[in-house]
């Protein structure tokens, strides 16, 4: 039986030392599994060891010291989660998270952490192709910017502005070209308030249109 998306990132979340109530990682996981060929391809269901498991009876392999520690969670003697830290006089502190989705042998997932100890940045290949797609700026441990790279490079097509951690518009750049179009709005219950047209290239909606907010 396959493991079930809630059990995996749950599992993921302990592996990682990820607060539970830290939700960024969910949406991840869920998008990667709905770009695989089904839970069988990014859980390894094909009779390996299940992911939520891997906390159990010592079957997680902690196989670094110093400046990293790696987990092997389908025990296949390949490590798929890495903690990187930087070792100073006043002791070790965490860098950065990386995770292997799929068991490829390729970081699909990182997540890098600021001199604090503080959210920094997250970057996730979504597609499995080893280029990252998408991603995630913080400020004070809160979703800041998101970026979506279709064509996986460094010039988003879809870019998501967050105050607060609160979705407060997105912008699509639809043909490519590096300036963003068309604008959404969205007020603080994140329903679409409304539109915005770039028209003449300048980077600044000059055209708005209000949308109906359901009462």
């Amino acid at each position: 039986m396959c493991v079930r998306p809630s059990s995996f990132i749950t599992s993921v979340k302990g592996l990682l030392m990820i607060p539970s109530k830290d939700n960024s990682l969910n949406a991840v996981v869920s998008l990667a599994l709905r770009c695989t060929c089904g839970a069988s391809l990014l859980m390894g269901c094909g009779g390996g060891m299940q992911p939520d498991e891997a906390t159990k009876g010592g079957a997680v392999q902690l196989v670094a010291k110093e400046d990293r520690e790696g987990f092997d969670i389908n025990q296949d003697a390949k490590n798929d989660v890495w903690r990187y830290f930087e070792v100073t006089r006043e002791g070790r502190r965490l860098k950065r998270k990386t995770f292997d989705f799929n068991f490829d042998g390729r970081v699909d997932y990182i997540r890098e952490y600021g001199d604090k100890g503080q959210l920094k940045s997250d970057l996730m290949d979504m597609d499995f192709d080893g280029t990252f797609d998408v991603k995630s700026i913080f400020q004070e441990d809160l979703l800041a910017r998101q970026e979506v790279s279709l064509k996986g490079d460094e010039n988003p097509e879809v870019m998501k502005l967050y105050r607060a951690g609160q979705l407060k518009h997105i912008r699509y750049d639809r043909d490519s070209d590096g300036n963003f179009e068309y604008w959404e709005y969205f007020n603080k219950e994140g329903e679409l308030e409304s539109t915005g047209l770039d028209t003449d290239g300048d980077g600044v909606p000059d055209q708005r249109k209000q949308e109906k907010v359901n009462d």
